[in-house]
């Protein structure tokens, strides 16, 4: 999209990010999000800040949003750090995700930690992440494919985010319909 058609990454997040708000109002907030406590899990790339701009939206529709990065915000892709900084204008809670981070209480945990630069097993801070939500009870909606499905080869990382729902750009992803990713 960006070099064939001259959509700017910022406008193809603010689009993913608009769409998985709605996806997650309806299916897992009965159509309201005020009052609801939502959590982002967000990486530093593309797919950080399409759910970035995922938990703006939330937040402006009356939702309780906490982010959680994985990284400290200045070392965020440039677009990505951009929502970073809208939300703390905002007064969301966003802060690296450390040990101990909890993802209790959320009627919703969103997952926006990798997209398509996954190669190998997520490490550090996503990994952490990942095996906080295998941990939870609450349900999981992913953005584009859920973190540790490698879109390209159809691999399963250990670990990989096992959503209840997963919001595909564009087209649906190949590797979601392998039976490597079944269940995922």
């Amino acid at each position: 999209m960006v070099e064939d058609y001259g959509v700017h990454l910022l406008q193809m997040m603010e689009n993913a990010g608009r769409g998985l708000a709605s996806l997650a109002r309806h299916l897992f907030l009965q159509g309201d999000a005020r009052g609801r406590n939502v959590i982002v899990l967000a990486g530093s790339g593309g797919n950080g800040g399409g759910g970035l701009a995922c938990a703006r939206h939330l937040h402006n529709w009356g939702a309780q949003v906490r982010v959680y990065l994985t990284a400290p915000v200045p070392e965020l892709s440039e677009t990505t750090r951009h929502q970073a900084n809208v939300l703390e204008h905002m007064d969301v809670r966003v802060e690296a995700a450390h040990r101990g981070t909890g993802l209790s209480g959320a009627d919703v945990i969103i997952d926006s930690l990798l997209g398509y630069g996954l190669e190998g097993d997520p490490t550090g801070s996503t990994a952490m992440l990942i095996r906080a939500t295998q941990g939870s009870e609450c349900p999981v909606l992913a953005l584009d494919l859920p973190s540790g499905v490698n879109a390209t080869t159809c691999a399963v990382a250990d670990p990989t985010i096992t959503a209840n729902a997963t919001l595909t750009l564009a087209l649906p992803k190949e590797s979601l319909r392998s039976h490597n990713a079944a269940g995922l």
